[in-house]
């Protein structure tokens, strides 16, 4: 049956054009994405400037976009700690491997744990993708 199959000619692969942030392209590493407008519009000249993960277009507006995302992030931190406090309550307990292990999903606190724990992972990781040296 095998045999069969190999020798079967397959159709040829078409590749999207369409390719969104909700694609399968998110989860293709790219070398350079600028971290205000995250678009890879980094190219020689805007590596060669004095900030190397920010475009061109971007480097005006870097200072107050960094402050802004670190404002931001600070801000979910204090969310998804009052979120983990609300657990805490909950369940009686501080140990973080127990709450981790709470499968209550009807409960609005742990989705809404899930998500911020989400998005705070995401703030960090792109202020420590950024070039803080201005």
């Amino acid at each position: 049956m095998r045999i069969l199959y190999d020798n079967k000619p397959k159709p040829p692969v078409k590749q999207s054009t369409n390719m969104t942030k909700g694609s399968l392209n998110q989860f293709i590493p790219t070398k350079h994405r600028c971290v205000v407008c995250d678009t890879s519009k980094l190219d020689s000249e805007s590596t060669s400037t004095q900030n190397k993960s920010v475009c061109k277009e971007c480097t005006i507006q870097y200072p107050e976009f960094a402050l802004d995302l670190n404002n931001k992030c600070k801000e979910k931190t204090s969310e998804m700690n009052e979120v983990w406090k609300k657990c805490e309550d909950c369940l009686k307990t501080k140990d973080r491997e127990q709450l981790e292990e709470c499968i209550a999903f009807q409960c609005p606190n742990m989705n809404a744990r899930i998500s911020i724990t989400s998005e705070v992972r995401d703030l960090e990781k792109r202020i420590h993708t950024m070039d803080l040296s201005w």
